[in-house]
Parts: C-alpha cells; structure tokens; sequence
C-alpha cells in the first residue's frame, strides 16, 4: 500500500513539473516507514496472531455448531438450500479458512507463543475432521422418519453444543455427559439402512472428538496472555 501511493504522490507531482524534486525524499521515506512497520510486526508486536486465537477457535467451534443444527434441521423438515443453511455452511467453511490463517502464522512464529507445533497441527487437524463429519452429514440429508435417529441427532448437537460451551473448563464432565449419550447409540437397531447407519457413524466420530478439543481449549485458554 505505502508504494501504490508513494508512486500515485509521485505522479501527481510530476504532472505539475516537480517529480525529480520530491522522487528521493519521498522514496526515503517510505523505505523507512516500511522498514519501521516490518520490525514492529517482527519483534514488537509478533504475537497478535496468537492473542487472536482463543478468539477465532471460539468463533470456529460456534460456526460448526451452527451448521450442525442447520443440517439437523433438514432431517427434520426435509431438504432443502434455504438461505440460513446456505449462510450457516458459509459461515463454518470462512471461519475454519480464518482458523488456518492463524495457526500458520503461528507455526512461522512458533518462538513467538508457548503452543508446540505438535497441538497446533493436532488442532488443525481435529477441526478439519469436525467440519468434514459434518459435512457428509449435510451430504446426505434427508428427512428421516426413525423417531430414534432423530432423537439421537437432537441429543447429540446438544451434547456438542455442551461440550464445547460450557464444559471447557472441566474434562470429567465432559466425560460424564458422554456416557449416557454412548449406551444410547448401543441400544439402536438400525437393520439395513445404510443411510441411517451413515448417520450414526459420524456422529459417534463426532462425539469421539470432543474431548480431545476441549482438552485443547483448555490448554489454549491457560496460554492466553493478559
């Protein structure tokens, strides 16, 4: 930016006869301006990226939540590419980019923040596998008439909304929220319905993540500067 208007002040000036006058000042300081704002990034201020994290993987476990029950609502209702899915969908595949963003520019600053690179690609990838479960979740609906699947689906985005919200801070009741949900998916008879056992599929990978990721949140959150 500094040079497209560097060269826009050069050319106006030079419309008025005077662009050799103000070439080497002008030139000079944008050199050192650029320089000044390059070694504040660097060393000044290098771990803004890491301070945003608690931030955007808060807004990137909400987004996938949201897309969740958009999808979980089509099993109810029946298919369709409402405007709120849409958005929902949307939103879950932005703030997972965003996710990316940050994480990369903290493993090209890993000695600028206290996460190894080992739970910075572990959260890459957990978050990576969230989105993709639910994804061919959103593949493949439809509306469902097993009132059972239904109620398991309706149990489970509330477990993860759980989970995720509310029971950051303490892994055994994370745990212990996750056992009843469990026994519940080993009672199911889903006989040949290949769709339905799809269904329960990912949503036990789903639920299989969780407490890894809160783990995580956990360890991110304590990071936190103040």
């Amino acid at each position: 930016m500094p040079l497209f208007i560097t060269l826009l002040v050069l050319l106006s000036f030079n419309l008025l006869g005077e662009g050799f006058n103000v070439m080497l000042p002008r030139v000079t300081n944008t050199i050192i301006g650029c320089s000044i704002a390059w070694i504040a990034v660097n060393y000044i201020w290098p771990d803004w990226k890491f301070r945003q994290l608690p931030k955007v993987l808060q807004q990137t476990l909400n987004s996938n939540c949201r897309y969740l029950a958009a999808i979980l609502f089509q099993y109810h209702q029946g298919r369709n590419n409402s405007v709120d899915y849409r958005i929902a969908r949307r939103d879950a595949h932005i703030n997972d980019a965003e996710l990316v963003s940050v994480l990369s520019d903290m493993l090209a600053r890993i000695k600028t923040n206290n996460i190894s690179p080992e739970k910075i690609f572990r959260l890459l990838c957990l978050n990576h596998s969230m989105l993709g479960y639910i994804s061919a979740l959103g593949a493949h609906r439809e509306q469902l008439n097993n009132q059972t699947i239904l109620s398991i689906l309706d149990s489970t985005i509330a477990y993860i909304e759980s989970a995720l919200n509310f029971a950051l801070l303490n892994n055994q009741a994370v745990k212990e929220l996750d056992d009843p949900l469990i026994q519940r998916f080993q009672t199911i008879q889903l006989g040949e319905n290949n769709k339905e056992q799809l269904i329960v599929e990912q949503l036990l990978l789903l639920i299989n993540l969780l407490p890894e990721i809160t783990s995580l949140i956990v360890f991110i959150n304590q990071q936190e500067p103040d």
